[in-house]
């Protein structure tokens, strides 16, 4: 008479799935926060080359924003790396680039290097781009002191060795 005679019922306990499915968000939230809280422009790719992963340090370097750069390609937003396609496409594993590249009409010295990034789903590069344009200038500067710290004793000798030399006349 359109009453419900008995009722069936499933019960099951996700407790397991629900724990795993919170310290996968955690993971996933850890890296993310360590990989845009680096100082260091980070940045990678797929093997097209387009924009996986963009970190915030990437922004302030380019001006490009996170969500303006995901699936874009490096070297329209990044054209200064254009250079080392060949090594990116080669997937040289810890090869150090050091290189003098003028940026914004000023001389900047970055360091870059890629690492491969290779899985079951997706092959590409880890690309990291430091700025060591202050430090670089720095060691000029100290390299300048110390020669003319070698042509300060340089001249001292020579002046003590020509007053030996006048003491004895």
């Amino acid at each position: 008479y359109g009453k419900p005679m008995h009722v069936a019922m499933v019960v099951s306990d996700i407790s397991d799935r629900k724990l795993a499915e919170d310290e996968l968000m955690y993971t996933k939230n850890y890296i993310k926060n360590v990989f845009h809280s680096l100082q260091s422009m980070l940045v990678s790719v797929n093997a097209e080359f387009a924009v996986t992963q963009w970190n915030e340090a990437a922004e302030v370097f380019t001006g490009i924003k996170v969500n303006d750069a995901l699936s874009k390609n490096l070297f329209e937003l990044a054209p200064f790396l254009t250079r080392y396609k060949q090594n990116l496409e080669a997937v040289i594993k810890s090869e150090l680039f050091r290189e003098h590249i003028a940026l914004d009409g000023a001389m900047s010295y970055l360091n870059i290097s890629c690492c491969p990034l290779a899985n079951d789903y997706m092959d590409g590069v880890v690309i990291r781009v430091d700025d060591v344009t202050e430090m670089e200038k720095k060691d000029e500067q100290l390299r300048q002191i110390q020669r003319m710290e070698t042509v300060s004793k340089l001249a001292g000798g020579m002046a003590h060795d020509f007053n030996n030399v006048l003491a004895g006349i």
